[in-house]
């Protein structure tokens, strides 16, 4: 009798005790539906294991409120959802950023920017951005580029190289690095443009140099067809032409 009443008092102890730890685990269970639930209608995940450990540390405090018969079930249950959940936000990843990308394609980019720039904002304790977002600021910086908005280019990389280590910073240095030459390059056109016997050797490299190291296509358009409306000899017409159908190509 005296060992069944100390086995009462026991329990009775122990019951705030699972309370608690209930409360706690429901706690840490909500947080990741809530993440889980913005992150599907969002579209972004917070690419962080934090959120799956905290869930997992709300999984053991749940269980011992349960009857252990049913705790292997109840594991099931949500890692199951755990899973799911992780499928789902896998699918609904950079839709964004594929949408910013059919525009600019067609060369809308005022609208593609807004979808990079949607792709990229974050909420609830973002370490770090997944990889489609990565993609989207790099698209940000071209976008930029594309628009004549130079200035903002040149941030959008620069944030790049203050963010991440490895390929991407290596990557956005280089493309840094090769817009602020070429804007020097561009610097004094078209007020001053010298030219070559006839030749319009400055102006195809202004062309070439909007092309392809500022990546912005209407300006090196403008140039090309500069060139095709001089009075020069026809190949470098010819070359100017091939140039323009690379661009409209792309």
């Amino acid at each position: 009798m005296s060992q069944e009443n100390n086995d009462l008092i026991q329990k009775t102890k122990k019951k705030p005790v699972l309370k608690l730890l209930a409360f706690i685990g429901i706690c840490c269970l909500l947080q990741f539906f809530i993440v889980s639930l913005i992150g599907v209608i969002r579209g972004y995940t917070t690419e962080t294991v934090l959120s799956d450990v905290i869930f997992v540390v709300g999984l053991f405090f749940i269980l011992p409120y349960y009857p252990r018969q049913k705790r292997p079930i109840i594991c099931i249950y949500f890692i199951s959802f755990m899973i799911g959940s992780a499928s789902l936000l896998s699918l609904c990843h950079g839709n964004y950023a594929e949408k910013g990308g059919i525009y600019y394609e067609q060369c809308q980019y005022k609208e593609a920017l807004q979808f990079f720039k949607k792709e990229t904002q974050t909420w609830y304790l973002r370490l770090r951005y997944n990889h489609h977002e990565r993609n989207a600021i790099e698209m940000m910086a071209k976008t930029y580029c594309q628009l004549e908005d130079f200035d903002n280019a040149r941030n959008t990389y620069k944030l790049i190289i203050d963010r991440y280590r490895g390929h991407y910073a290596d990557q956005a240095e280089k493309d840094l690095l090769r817009l602020n030459n070429g804007l020097k390059i561009v610097a004094n056109y078209p007020e001053q443009i010298p030219e070559t016997k006839g030749v319009p050797v400055a102006l195809y490299n202004i062309a070439r140099t909007y092309q392809y190291d500022l990546n912005c296509h209407t300006k090196s358009l403008e140039v090309y067809r500069k060139i095709i409306d001089m009075d020069i000899p026809d190949e470098w017409k010819e070359l100017a032409i091939a140039e323009i159908k690379g661009i409209r190509r792309n």
